[in-house]
């Protein structure tokens, strides 16, 4: 369920509401529910030998499936040509898409990783991410040369890839993040409860630009905001600099609940009153917020975090960029009455539901695998 893996399953969901025959090739699925869209599975095997991994990283191929994928594209049950069209899951398998044939690649781009790595080597300083930084740029070029069509987060993310890589509008998509909701408007907004005033944050938390700017809205935001709140912060693998601050922070008497991993995220949004994403750093279009709106939950946010979310300032959420923006955003939602909360509740819902649902990502998908299909017919019969 981090954000990486809500983008895998928002290209699932979406090609399966479209009602094509999906076979999958890639990591192994651990959820059970998720393999029936699949008509075929071809699950990668991650290599074990650490020989073989540091032969190959020197060699540029840093994916520990590299090897199971080239076993796959040469073996005899498994035929790449038989496919209409292929669709790839970020921008940093080289070696897929030198595989897949001319006009059918399409891929979806979930962040600028020669971006992304950059950022976490600042943040992770180690071998591993080291080798990643290096040789992002390179794979992402491989990959975006060999695309037929890019389905690209956001106008920031299309208009940097212009900048590093020189790519035509006329093969770029906007397809924005869009998570599927199992919740009703009238179910999110209509209950009531007499509980605290409840702030979420979610997000992984062993990564940098997330729980710096936790710690960051911790100590210069959430400690001077004098209303009676709670802060509940759920995600997966918390730094253990983050767990010894909320601990901290806990003993000078904030109430602070740390959820460690949670295998589901559903109880938290639906104690929540109001989200926060206080990040200033990152890659791609942010997950999380999309999450909460979907939750009829308003977003305090940076403006980095709600970069490509048509937000109108205290109608459906808030920008905030400093500790005082955000102690006044937040300030001013919890101290309006019930009536006025459902109203911002409720326009957060629509927003969701008219841009970041599903069934927009279904139709977006709907139309460019069709073009996709349609072009390669038309130069077959040429």
């Amino acid at each position: 369920m981090s954000g990486g893996k809500i983008g895998v399953r928002q290209t699932l969901y979406s090609l399966s509401e479209c009602g094509y025959e999906i076979d999958y090739a890639g990591p192994e699925i651990d959820e059970d529910d998720l393999k029936q869209f699949y008509s075929k599975l071809f699950e990668l095997r991650p290599e074990k030998n650490i020989i073989i991994r540091i032969v190959d990283s020197l060699r540029g191929y840093t994916n520990q499936r590299y090897r199971a994928w080239k076993r796959l594209i040469r073996s005899a049950e498994f035929d790449i040509n038989s496919y209409d069209a292929v669709l790839l899951d970020f921008t940093k398998l080289d070696y897929v898409a030198e595989d897949i044939p001319t006009g059918k690649l399409i891929v979806r781009v979930h962040n600028v990783e020669a971006d992304y790595f950059k950022n976490d080597f600042r943040h992770e300083k180690n071998f591993k991410s080291f080798v990643l930084m290096k040789t992002a740029e390179k794979r992402e070029r491989a990959v975006i040369k060999r695309a037929s069509r890019l389905l690209i987060l956001t106008v920031e993310d299309k208009n940097r890839l212009k900048e590093l890589y020189k790519i035509e509008d006329n093969i770029c998509r906007i397809l924005p993040v869009c998570v599927r909701s199992q919740y009703s408007l009238s179910e999110l907004v209509l209950k009531h409860s007499e509980h605290k005033f409840t702030i979420i944050i979610t997000g992984s938390l062993w990564f940098g630009p997330n729980y710096e700017g936790i710690k960051w809205f911790i100590k210069d935001v959430y400690s001077n905001i004098h209303i009676s709140n709670k802060l509940i912060i759920a995600g997966y693998k918390p730094n253990p600099e983050l767990k010894d601050l909320i601990n901290k922070k806990k003993c000078e008497g904030m109430d602070i609940e740390l959820i460690d991993s949670p295998e589901k995220m559903d109880p938290y949004f639906l104690k929540a009153d109001l989200a926060v994403t206080p990040i200033f750093d990152g890659a791609g279009m942010k997950v999380k917020t999309a999450e909460a709106l979907s939750y009829a939950l308003p977003v305090v946010g940076t403006t980095h975090a709600l970069t490509g979310y048509d937000i109108e300032q205290g109608i459906n959420s808030w920008r905030a960029d400093t500790p005082e923006d955000f102690i006044g955003a937040i300030n001013e939602y919890a101290e309006k009455g019930d009536e006025e909360k459902i109203t911002i509740r409720k326009a957060a819902y629509n927003l969701y539901e008219e841009k970041y649902s599903q069934n927009v990502s279904a139709k977006i998908m709907q139309e460019e695998i069709e073009r996709c299909v349609r072009k390669n017919r038309d130069r077959a019969n040429d």
